[in-house]
């Protein structure tokens, strides 16, 4: 697929169901704040619960589903040990990656990108075997990713324009053609 028809996926996915996906993301984003404002630990330690809670409600969108506010706190479930390792784990990697200079760490953000949706998908898996993974299925598939976002720049520019206010829009839109994205290559690997 082309990522103009991930883009139309995510929209068509959206309609009806834009204004729902808005509070929820303005609600995942003061609860990504307010964890990263009890110091840099509460993100490392309750990112991996928030992050699969927010791919919870990306695939809940893409099946069709109503935006749900509840299901932001998903992953703090009878698996979250898992969700705080994964998201542990996969943290201090990119931080390494960063410390070698700032590109590396970038290009390692691309290879962990899929992690919650295959932690989604695969609860029991272990977390190293998640992240390797992750890591198979974006090899070659990076700069699609890349493009993916660039393709949405004048939707950042609105953002930058808006103060940050038209995010609660666009986030779940890029999300969801990503998520549509890994749909597709997912069964490559």
């Amino acid at each position: 697929m082309s990522l103009f028809e991930f883009r139309r996926i995510a929209d068509q996915k959206l309609d009806g169901k834009w204004s729902e996906a808005a509070l929820v993301q303005f609600l995942y984003s003061l609860f990504v704040g307010f964890v990263t404002s009890i110091g840099g630990i509460g993100m490392f330690v309750l990112g991996g619960p928030i992050n699969i809670g927010y791919a919870m409600f990306i695939d809940e969108v893409y099946r069709g589903e109503r935006p749900n506010i509840a299901t932001l706190v998903k992953g703090f479930d009878d698996k979250l040990g898992d969700r705080i390792l994964l998201g542990l784990v996969s943290q201090l990697y990119l931080m390494l990656w960063s410390m070698l200079f700032i590109i590396p760490g970038i290009i390692k953000s691309f290879s962990y990108s899929m992690i919650y949706f295959i932690q989604l998908e695969n609860p029991d898996m272990h977390y190293e075997d998640i992240i390797m993974r992750s890591r198979k299925i974006m090899n070659g598939n990076k700069w699609r990713l890349f493009c993916l976002y660039l393709s949405h720049i004048a939707w950042y520019i609105l953002v930058f324009l808006s103060f940050g206010i038209l995010s609660f829009w666009v986030e779940p839109k890029v999300n969801l053609a990503k998520y549509a994205m890994y749909q597709e290559i997912k069964h490559n690997f």
